[in-house]
């Protein structure tokens, strides 16, 4: 979690968290430093590889290209701090709507219809109303229902 966003209880957690675990320190130390990345101005800001120590070979392969990803674009992560600069009249980005309300209503909508669901093929009528394209339902939710 971004050190910012975080509140006393999430610290509390985190620190009872690194104690039981603490392997898990190096980990939080890369990440609080990309963090930190965003809040300094461009020519301060240090090159994102050492995000590499991140993975390992053993490392998930999604991880993995995640972290290679997020290594090559790196200009692309921190564009949004030259946007000002090139386009002065643009609002500053607190004023831009980030969540789309529409995604809100569809998944309050998905929400509501899930209460009602008492059949397989009752979850995948509905469902796939809702959402206007046909869905597959996963083997292991036929095994829990």
């Amino acid at each position: 979690m971004n050190p910012i966003n975080m509140k006393s209880h999430h610290r509390t957690k985190l620190r009872k968290y690194l104690k039981e675990f603490p392997w898990l320190r190096s980990y939080r130390h890369l990440l609080v430093k990309y963090y930190y990345q965003f809040r300094l101005s461009p020519e301060k800001r240090s090159p994102l590889t050492f995000l590499s120590r991140l993975i390992t070979d053993t490392s998930h392969p999604w991880l993995r290209s995640a972290v290679q990803t997020l290594i090559d674009n790196e200009e692309y992560v921190f564009r949004f701090q030259h946007i000002p600069e090139l386009f002065p009249k643009i609002k500053p980005s607190k004023f831009y709507k980030v969540v789309n309300e529409s995604c809100n209503k569809l998944m309050n909508q998905l929400y509501q219809t899930q209460c009602g669901m008492r059949t397989i093929e009752n979850i995948r009528m509905r469902i796939s109303n809702r959402l206007k394209c046909p869905i597959i339902i996963s083997p292991n939710l036929l095994e829990k229902i």
